[in-house]
């Protein structure tokens, strides 16, 4: 039930960032990328702040891994606090990506999710399965460690820029913003390594002739 829920705004939240990511922007100061009102950022903002509270209240009433884990719990609240922040408007350049194209990894990974509440499902449609293990795996990995990494250190960088030009507007919502995405970045490269040692299983990285330490 939650999964069927949670796939509207995570498709909501893609087709935002994708297509607004994927139209032309012209050349941007960094002002602009810490300024500029963007509606679809805005957009994006209000559905993450409703669909972290919902998630977080399904948590709180399930009571139980993985929904209730810890990692989860503060990922949802980060995310909140950022989206409630940034309404104002602040950084919705960066916005589009963080809170918009990344989501595009969360299809595969609700429609995963439905999946393991159901193992006659997994059963019945292997290759459908299998497929969104895989399409999780690289997705992930592309946009939220690789890409992640590239825009977050534009993000930092035109934070910093902001500060010592004196055109921040709250200094609290800087550091607040920074630290988010630091602690956000954590996790990300947190559940990479997950899936990295999944990948390895899968396609037999302790191979026969690998010695156990």
């Amino acid at each position: 039930a939650y999964n069927s829920v949670a796939m509207a705004p995570v498709v909501a939240l893609t087709y935002l960032g994708i297509k607004e990511f994927m139209g032309e922007f012209p050349e941007l100061t960094y002002e602009e990328r810490l300024y500029n009102m963007w509606p679809a950022a805005a957009k994006i903002c209000m559905i993450q702040i409703a669909y972290q509270t919902f998630s977080v209240g399904v948590a709180l009433y399930a009571g139980k891994a993985p929904l209730f884990s810890k990692e989860l719990l503060a990922h949802h609240a980060v995310t909140f606090t950022l989206g409630v922040l940034n309404l104002h408007p602040f950084v919705h350049y960066h916005i589009i990506y963080f809170g918009g194209v990344i989501e595009l990894s969360n299809i595969p990974l609700t429609i995963m999710d439905v999946f393991k509440a159901f193992p006659k499902l997994q059963k019945k449609l292997p290759a459908v399965n299998e497929f969104c293990r895989y399409t999780f795996c690289v997705s992930f990995l592309v946009l939220r460690v690789a890409l992640w990494l590239y825009y977050g250190s534009q993000f930092h960088m035109d934070c910093i820029t902001g500060i010592q030009t004196g055109i921040i507007h709250s200094m609290p919502t800087v550091l607040i913003n920074q630290i988010g995405n630091i602690f956000l970045t954590g996790l990300q490269l947190f559940w990479s390594t997950k899936i990295i040692k999944a990948l390895r299983k899968a396609f037999g990285g302790k191979g026969k002739g690998s010695k156990s330490k």
